[in-house]
């Protein structure tokens, strides 16, 4: 037993990983925590991570599942779901309508990629910079054909790998940038200041407009879906 005058020993390991709380001012409760690697003895840019991750993650919840950050372009990852998101980027983009196919090179938007390891099922956003995305970034709907207002990836006949890991990343990504696009599948795909419910030619059309235009599109013409807060919440209660 230790004496009121003994002193616990820790190993002597430099820190690695902080997290830091921030707490409602009006409900004292906390809203949400941030992780950051530390390099050097100083703490960096952090990213955000659900509280109930932190919550499970500290209480070692072998049962749940829990949302932890990942570096790099890895946004969340868990068990059941793999988040990521690919920075906009210029390059083809394909249509096929019929018999007839079309090739337009364009600037793709920011995309933001949730895969569902269990269902194996993709979903797929937009986000308004190619930055890390911070923890009150807005999640936009993907301005793309063969997505539903909910961000479900009609696959088609592109199909995902069997396994949905961070090694199948490139041939997750490639059933979007490397498929043809066919119909949309709401008429929100982009902002009513483009016009009102959108076609599948309305689409093309706005993108036939992008071709060979190497710049990313603006904000104004995207629609707002959620905030990525508030859609890892829900998968943390998924």
């Amino acid at each position: 037993m230790l004496s009121s005058q003994s002193k616990l020993e820790l190993p002597k390991t430099e820190p690695s990983v902080a997290l830091i709380l921030f707490e409602n001012n009006k409900t004292k409760t906390l809203e949400y925590v941030t992780q950051h690697e530390i390099k050097n003895g100083l703490i960096q840019a952090g990213r955000f991570v659900p509280p109930k991750a932190v919550a499970e993650l500290l209480l070692e919840d072998k049962v749940g599942h829990t949302l932890t950050y990942r570096p790099n372009h890895i946004v969340a990852e868990d068990t059941l779901f793999l988040v990521w998101y690919r920075p906009s980027e210029y390059r083809p983009m394909w249509f096929r309508f019929g018999t007839r196919s079309h090739s337009l090179m364009v600037r793709w938007p920011t995309l933001l990629f949730v895969a569902n390891k269990h269902e194996m099922s993709l979903k797929v956003f937009a986000l308004g910079s190619s930055q890390y995305p911070q923890h009150d970034a807005t999640v936009y709907k993907a301005p793309l054909m063969n997505i539903d207002s909910n961000g479900a990836v009609c696959q088609g006949t592109a199909k995902l790998p069997k396994t949905i890991d961070s090694r199948s990343i490139d041939d997750i990504e490639a059933t979007i940038y490397d498929s043809n696009f066919t119909h949309i599948n709401h008429a929100n795909t982009l902002s009513r200041r483009i016009g009102n419910n959108i076609s599948t030619n309305g689409n093309f059309q706005f993108w036939k407009a992008r071709h060979k235009i190497n710049r990313p599109i603006h904000r104004s013409n995207l629609v707002s879906h959620t905030t990525l807060d508030k859609l890892l919440r829900s998968l943390s209660d998924a």
